[in-house]
């Protein structure tokens, strides 16, 4: 057998086996500290080691906010990822993390700057997430419980799940678009002004907006 057809006999097997998935990515290392995180905080490691996997970070301990806004440090974990796979990465682990026991969330959005962050903690109520970060429209006289009471409302006539949350945003995934696209958009605008007024600048784009990405986007500046 000469050379070449060594060769082509070891390109056809190494394809036979990623096909087979025998040639799967190899697991990212999990360092000592951050195995020493998942003890402390008594979370599942193998929850640890697929945020790992997807996304090559360090994991560290979540922060989130107290009352007054100061940030301070929570039962959860965070890490880095490029803005590019952040949605891919949430999407895809979404569904076993929350078979684990586990919500997971974008934490926080730096748009290229620096990488974006993750967020799981432990529990089954997505509006957990926006207590823990305090989410509010502060300087239109909403608290955290209101952003949350709209948001039920809303879930209770158009199912989504829960893509991120912050201080002063909040972000969803809609199952499916409102059927009267315009009026749900004309709320959307009503309750929060900004995604208008600093951002699609009419309701017209913002509904067309919502259809196109199945997404509601809200932030208080």
């Amino acid at each position: 057998m000469t050379s070449k057809q060594v060769l082509g006999l070891f390109i056809m097997g190494c394809i036979v086996m990623v096909m087979a998935g025998g040639c799967s990515k190899e697991n990212a290392v999990m360092k000592s500290e951050e195995k020493s995180l998942a003890r402390q905080l008594n979370f599942d490691e193998k929850a640890l080691q697929m945020l790992k996997d997807e996304t090559g970070g360090t994991i560290q301990q979540l922060t989130a906010y107290s009352e007054d806004g100061s940030i301070t440090t929570t039962e959860g974990i965070s890490v880095g990822v490029p803005q590019d796979k952040a949605e891919s990465v949430i999407t895809k682990l979404r569904p076993e993390m929350r078979t684990m026991g586990y919500i997971i969330f974008l934490r926080e959005m730096n748009f290229g700057g620096s990488p974006d962050m993750i967020g799981v903690i432990k529990g089954t109520d997505k509006y957990e997430v926006l207590r823990l970060m305090q989410t509010n429209g502060a300087n239109y006289d909403l608290s955290t419980e209101d952003v949350i009471a709209k948001l039920k409302e809303w879930e209770a006539r158009y199912p989504f799940e829960l893509f991120g949350a912050d201080f002063d945003w909040v972000e969803v995934d809609l199952k499916e678009v409102p059927s009267d696209i315009e009026a749900f958009a004309h709320e959307v605008h009503e309750f929060c002004p900004d995604v208008v007024e600093q951002g699609t600048e009419t309701v017209e784009a913002l509904a067309d907006e919502i259809s196109r990405r199945k997404k509601i986007y809200l932030w208080w500046d």
